[in-house]
C-alpha cells in the first residue's frame, strides 16, 4: 500500500472537498502512521464516525503504551485516567520506559 507524499497528504487534509477522512485515517492506521491518522480523524465531520475512529486510535495507543499519540489526543479531548493507567502498563511491559515515565507524570498508576 502506497501512502501519499507530504504534499499530496496536505492537499487531502486541507485542499477542499471530496476526501473521505475516515478512509484515509484507517489507511494511515494500517500503515502505522498514527499521527497522520489522527490528523485525518479530527477532520471527520460526522460526530459519531469521528468518535468511532478516535476511539480506535485511543485503544491502539493504549495497547501500545503510546504516550505521544495519547498526549496529542488529550489536547482535543480528555483521555480518561483508566486509559492512561493501561497505557502505562503496556509501555512498561513493552520496555518503552521513556513513555511509561511520561505517562506516570500524567496520572499515578
Amino acid at each position: 500500500m502506497s501512502l501519499p507524499n507530504a504534499l499530496q497528504r496536505r492537499a487531502l487534509l486541507y485542499g477542499g472537498g471530496g476526501t473521505d477522512f475516515a478512509a484515509e485515517a484507517h489507511k494511515y492506521m494500517r500503515a502505522e502512521e498514527h499521527s497522520d491518522a489522527l490528523e485525518f480523524a479530527l477532520k471527520i465531520e460526522d460526530d459519531a464516525k469521528r468518535g468511532e475512529v478516535l476511539r480506535e486510535l485511543r485503544d491502539l495507543a493504549q495497547r501500545q503504551g503510546n504516550w505521544f499519540l495519547l498526549n496529542r489526543m488529550h489536547r482535543t479531548e480528555a483521555v480518561p485516567d483508566d486509559v492512561w493507567r493501561k497505557a502505562f502498563d503496556a509501555a512498561k511491559s513493552a520496555g518503552r520506559l521513556h513513555y511509561a515515565l511520561k505517562i506516570e507524570r500524567v496520572v499515578q498508576p
